[in-house]
């Protein structure tokens, strides 16, 4: 029989995976015709701190605000209804426009450098949907109502931490996670760097001839 593997010729090397979007290794990706399903977790998570804060914060309406502050640990927290109209502190009280805009711009900017930002971070798309839900939801509230609903007080003694919600703790924790994990991934990058000066002193030092006695 005729030998055909020298027609068919050399067989093709295989194809190297394509790469990874950045968005991907910190929680999901995007494509052009939409949300492929690794980045849906990200998203979903986002819409549930939306809902939750949303849900307290009709809960708190619905019970709070007629019974007023209610005593859960004697001395520290308290579970209350505050129409905040302004920022943390009630500063910037009845700017509700300037506020309203702040928070667009806010989430246009992250929404625009998320690769940049969330991208090369561990848990980048999590923190990111963290952050994008808490800013929504305070943001339903100035839209919808003109106010905000905080309900968490903790307080020692007089002195009372500004009264808040679950909106306001996703903005925290997402802007705490982002901060740590930029530093975790900063010191990571410099062991890395330490490690491989390190490796190349001590080849130059093996590779040194000796001198002749």
């Amino acid at each position: 029989m005729p030998d055909c593997s020298a027609e068919l010729g050399p067989a093709d090397p295989p194809k190297p995976p394509p790469p990874q979007s950045p968005l991907l290794k910190g929680g999901g990706d995007e494509t052009a015709g939409g949300l492929c399903s690794p980045f849906r977790i990200p998203w979903l998570w986002a819409l549930a701190v939306i809902a939750a804060d949303q849900l307290t914060k009709w809960l708190a309406l619905a019970w709070l605000k007629p019974l007023g502050r209610i005593p859960v640990i004697l001395g520290f927290f308290n579970l209350g209804y505050v129409e905040n109209p302004g920022a943390a502190w009630g500063i910037l009280a009845g700017w509700q426009v300037f506020l309203i805009a702040f928070s667009v711009a806010v989430l246009a900017f992250f929404f625009w450098k998320r690769r940049q930002l969330f991208g090369g971070i561990r848990g980048g798309g999590l923190i990111f949907a963290t952050l994008l839900g808490g800013v929504l939801g305070n943001l339903i509230d100035r839209i919808r109502l003109g106010y905000v609903i905080d309900f968490l007080d903790f307080y020692l003694g007089h002195s009372h931490f500004p009264t808040f919600n679950i909106a306001d703790s996703a903005i925290c924790c997402s802007v705490f996670a982002f901060l740590l994990m930029q530093w975790l991934g900063e010191r990571k990058k410099n062991i890395r760097l330490k490690s491989t000066h390190s490796g190349i002193l001590q080849t130059k030092d093996n590779q040194v001839p000796s001198s002749p006695e």
